[in-house]
């Protein structure tokens, strides 16, 4: 392969995190093969634990195979699509002229606004009160779980981000859940459409970032009733 597409910290959608071993790995791997790693890190600053230190593979590139990217678009605000990226100068001057090409640049209005709150504004600390207010959250959706007695799941904690990717038996079809999941006032994504091929069709995945607690565990309620009487996938 001449690209590899990753996103190992915290991931969409199902919140893993890769070992630094795995890590030191694919980079040993890239070098072996001259094959560039495209490493996608938006949600490696929504860490549950504080003291939980995960590095990033760009860190540990000796070797300049590893192009890196994030976004401001889950720390400061959702609408603002501005990112950075950082990699190999051949590279990145390459990837300059395609997006020239394609929309000039980044929105400018954007982009000051963003220096000017930066300027003014401690991003560090907004984003500590991110990583309590979600794992918050994330504890409200994982206690219904863990109370559901009564229903056949799988899943995992989070230690970041903001997804909880859930497996159901296999005679489930998620997708015909959430028909009946509407119709009774909740929503989720399911799994199918995040897989390559072969998808699984028993998944979901669900963010617990947007709402309030209350009503997390009001939809998390609706949901495990909906989840009760699920029926057989055809």
């Amino acid at each position: 392969p001449k690209c590899i597409y990753i996103v190992p910290t915290y991931s969409n959608p199902d919140g893993k995190v890769w070992s630094l071993e795995r890590r030191k790995e694919l980079l040993r791997l890239a070098e072996k093969y001259h094959t560039i790693v495209f490493e996608d890190d938006p949600y490696g600053d929504i860490k549950f634990d504080e003291a939980e230190t995960v590095a990033p593979l760009a860190s540990l590139d000796e070797n300049k195979y590893v192009v890196y990217t994030s976004t401001f678009s889950k720390t400061v605000v959702p609408a603002m699509r501005t990112g950075w990226i950082t990699g190999p100068y051949q590279i990145i001057r390459m990837m300059a002229q395609a997006k020239q090409a394609t929309d000039l640049h980044t929105n400018s209005l954007t982009q000051h606004a963003l220096v000017k709150l930066l300027e003014d504004f401690d991003l560090d600390a907004h984003i500590r009160t991110l990583q309590r207010t979600y794992r918050e959250r994330m504890h409200v959706m994982k206690d219904i779980f863990d109370r559901a007695e009564d229903i056949d799941i799988r899943y995992h904690e989070p230690k970041g981000g903001m997804f909880f990717w859930v497996s159901m038996p296999e005679y489930v079809n998620t997708k015909a859940l959430l028909d009946d999941a509407v119709d009774n006032g909740v929503a989720f994504v399911p799994g199918a459409p995040f897989y390559v091929n072969q998808p699984a069709q028993n998944t979901m995945r669900l963010n617990f970032t947007h709402a309030e607690p209350e009503l997390i565990e009001e939809g998390m309620k609706r949901l495990v009733e909906v989840m009760n009487s699920a029926p057989v996938q055809k």
